[in-house]
């Protein structure tokens, strides 16, 4: 025997998916906006000659002569001249740690921090941390240097913004577009009780469409995210993925590089690919309507996404699970997320749990769908 035919029953499965027209199609779009993102996340902020102005000032301890440096350059509030771009994404940070609105005439380094810790400490409190998560973080302060030594982070900021938007293209488009017919086709064609009848349609159908999915999902996840990471290297280098996230998003109490961002919301987005699969494949199975399935998925992706910013933190337990969401979580700001879990006296921050919590979804959706698979009856 050729073990049941499952190998040629998954290869049949992933190319009833890969042969959908809407797929296809999807697919393709996806694949040039992901070139098109690389392209303009850098090129559509600024052109050749600005880009270079930027640079002129990296390598610069940021005191406070660099301040007056900075200051003689902008106007009162901070704001760089058009005719002289030098201090135009410096002005960025540096306002991001003020006052809106006010004058820059009188600020000191010293002032810059105070304001810093005054914010930070805003966020724990708004956070509703514990006594041990206020104690872990004031460890990983110690650990930043502040305000530390500038360099440009355009073409970081260009990589970190790039895939956080891929989450749009891949869970409300590229995975309910090509998932939402796994089942549901059978069931709309009609075919699904031949399917079942045969020999091969007990359970082992079930898991085969279930690997195919998946294999579809992350697989294609990739593919895309690739895509726009690639053509990043390959036009622009990985020159500012060594900065310190602090010269990025200035409020975070996390001591890691963009680079080292980068790395942990890739791996957040190919979990986050599988429990996207897994649930929409639940979908197909239970609504038995591709159009409904697709519809009820965007829908949650953006439920999800609104809700998170509606939601009172200080309800913490709904609004931490909410956060740990993929439509959420993948997120330059979720640097700013202080909220862990505790096990066993360890503590794990967002980018640690969410994706192994992702896992057990996954298993989670597929247990319930093969229970559901078993009871209908043909």
């Amino acid at each position: 025997m050729k073990d049941n035919c499952l190998g040629t029953l998954y290869l049949f499965e992933l190319k009833k998916i890969l042969k959908s027209k809407a797929t296809l199609v999807t697919f393709i779009v996806l694949f040039v906006i992901a070139l098109v993102f690389g392209e303009c996340e850098i090129s559509g902020n600024a052109d050749e000659e600005t880009r270079s102005k930027y640079t002129q000032i990296n390598g610069r301890v940021i005191d406070d002569d660099f301040l007056e440096e900075y200051k003689e350059n902008t106007n009162e509030i901070g704001i760089a001249d058009d005719s002289n771009p030098t201090f135009e994404n410096f002005s960025v940070w540096f306002r991001s740690l003020w006052e809106y609105g006010q004058s820059i005439k009188d600020v000191t380094i010293d002032d810059l921090a105070g304001y810093r810790d005054e914010g930070i400490q805003e966020l724990k409190e708004m956070s509703q941390l514990s006594q041990g998560e206020y104690e872990y973080w004031e460890e990983k302060e110690k650990e930043i240097v502040f305000p530390g030594t500038w360099h440009d982070s355009l073409l970081a900021y260009g990589y970190l913004m790039g895939t956080e938007e891929m989450k749009f293209s891949l869970f409300l488009f590229l995975i309910p577009m090509g998932l939402s017919i796994v089942f549901a086709s059978e069931y709309q064609n009609n075919t699904d009780p031949i399917i079942r009848a045969s020999k091969n349609g007990d359970k082992r159908t079930y898991y085969v469409k279930i690997l195919a999915g998946l294999s579809f999902g992350v697989v294609g996840s990739i593919a895309i995210l690739g895509s726009f990471l690639g053509y990043m290297i390959l036009r622009w280098g990985i020159r500012g993925l060594e900065l310190p996230m602090v010269l990025i998003m200035p409020f975070t109490s996390y001591n890691m590089t963009a680079g080292e961002l980068l790395v942990k919301l890739v791996i957040v987005i190919i979990a986050g690919s599988a429990v996207t699969s897994a649930f929409t494949l639940f979908l197909s199975q239970v609504m038995k309507n591709s159009l409904a399935v697709m519809g009820t998925s965007v829908g949650v992706f953006l439920g999800i996404f609104m809700t998170s910013a509606a939601l009172d933190t200080r309800i913490r337990p709904l609004s931490q699970f909410i956060q740990m969401l993929p439509p959420v979580v993948i997120d330059t700001r979720m640097v700013y997320e202080h909220r862990l879990i505790n096990i066993f006296g360890r503590y794990f921050t967002v980018f640690e749990y969410a994706p192994i919590i992702y896992i057990i979804f996954t298993i989670v959706f597929i247990v319930l769908g093969r229970y559901i698979y078993e009871k209908q009856e043909i």
